[in-house]
């Protein structure tokens, strides 16, 4: 599982270093960060080039041409923001075609949503 602090720390150093306490200790095998490392050479180290299974995604547009590098044959991509890039430029083929020529998944595009409730305060 890849998950990132993102803005959940508020700019503090010592939460952000909470966080990565919080994942090692939750049983995170490894703990990343992409500030002070290549991600992709560092996931493809410790899959030994297999890749990711499931990446559950706060910002897919931004972090899109990570994710098809590192994402396994017939794995999956979560994502619930975009922020960073709100409208991503898919690599259509890439994603499309899973052989070995291409080395990643298909894409399946699936919208979810709820309608949202009004509360009386």
């Amino acid at each position: 599982i890849i998950a990132e602090a993102g803005v959940n720390h508020n700019g503090s150093i010592q939460i952000a270093r909470k966080l990565i306490d919080v994942a090692s200790d939750a049983g995170a095998d490894y703990v990343l960060n992409y500030r002070k490392e290549n991600i992709i050479e560092s996931i493809h180290g410790i899959t030994d080039h297999q890749g990711i299974d499931h990446i559950i995604e706060v910002d897919f547009g931004k972090n899109l041409t990570e994710n098809k590098e590192v994402l396994k044959l017939n794995g999956s991509i979560s994502a619930y923001a975009s922020e960073g890039e709100p409208n991503p430029q898919l690599p259509f083929y890439h994603l499309l075609l899973p052989t070995s020529i291409w080395e990643t998944s298909p894409i399946v595009f699936l919208l979810l949503y709820h309608k949202k409730e009004k509360f009386l305060v």
